[in-house]
């Protein structure tokens, strides 16, 4: 996604936040061009309010995906060349913290958001901030999804757990009272969709869990006699609706990809796989 807008002139910065298994800094920086520090360097030393100890400039660069686009793409890794002690850090970064001048607790998430992402936003005037979150029920997950009032894709598989997990999540936003401030921002996406005649009978199964699943949770029941389109309600067909499924298909020529920061040159499987997402997601943003 980050190599598709920035061959449209954008500017883009991409986060590192999958804390667990960090993979999008590998992939789209060379070992040699990673920073020193990470971001989970830098949230620790926001958590003892010395975050002006690191700099934007020190915490990423340039992924060389860009190299021959009109755009550019900047990246914050999660863990950094230095690497030392990452678990234990890992582990710490969540605590709360006071402050004497604004009595109270904070969470992690307001470092994230007015320590880290707002500096590296006025730094490099990014025109888009992708972030790769924790796949499933995780903190880092939460926080992107319910603090930061980012458009979230949902990415799934057409299987028992996929669903189930969802299930559990979705019910989640219920109880907390979230539901209904982030179900606008949502945007289910199938992965490793089968390709060529068997794409459609997959896609028809994973539209009808999906509607199954938004509808039990996230959509208005309408009562009758109202105009749904008042209501945060869509039909099990409607393409528009965030259940209905954005498809990544399945290729043969990604499986033994080594290094993400080179597939620009093999445009032709990049297209098959992604292009439509590619399409809906710019036409989202």
């Amino acid at each position: 996604m980050a190599w598709y807008l920035a061959g449209k002139g954008k500017r883009v910065l991409v986060v590192d936040m999958d804390f667990q298994a960090p993979g999008v800094s590998a992939n789209l920086l060379p070992a040699e061009q990673m920073p020193e520090p990470g971001l989970v360097d830098w949230l620790m030393e926001a958590v003892a309010g010395n975050e002006e100890a690191i700099r934007p400039e020190e915490v990423s660069n340039e992924s060389p995906l860009a190299a021959n686009l009109s755009g550019a793409i900047r990246v914050v890794p999660a863990y950094g060349r230095a690497g030392k002690d990452y678990v234990a850090k890992m582990g710490r970064i969540f605590l709360p913290e006071t402050d004497a001048a604004n009595p109270g607790i904070r969470s992690w998430t307001y470092r994230l958001e007015v320590k880290i992402l707002k500096r590296l936003e006025k730094a490099f005037r990014p025109d888009l901030v992708l972030f790769d979150s924790r796949a499933g029920i995780d903190d880092t997950a939460a926080a992107v999804v319910t603090n930061l009032g980012a458009k979230v894709l949902l990415f799934a598989l057409d299987s028992a757990q996929t669903w189930q997990d969802y299930r559990v999540l979705f019910d989640c936003w219920n109880r907390w009272g979230k539901a209904e401030d982030i179900r606008e921002h949502l945007q289910m996406v199938a992965g490793l969709v089968p390709p060529k005649t068997q794409a459609p009978a997959y896609l028809a199964r994973f539209t009808q869990q999906s509607y199954g699943l938004f509808l039990e949770y996230l959509y208005d029941e309408v009562p009758p006699g109202q105009i749904e389109e008042n209501w945060f309600s869509f039909d099990l067909e409607d393409e528009h609706a965030p259940h209905h499924p954005w498809p990544v298909y399945w290729h043969e020529g990604l499986m033994a990809l080594q290094e993400f920061h080179t597939m620009g040159k093999d445009e032709i499987t990049i297209e098959a796989a992604y292009g439509s997402l590619f399409r809906k997601v710019s036409e989202w943003l």
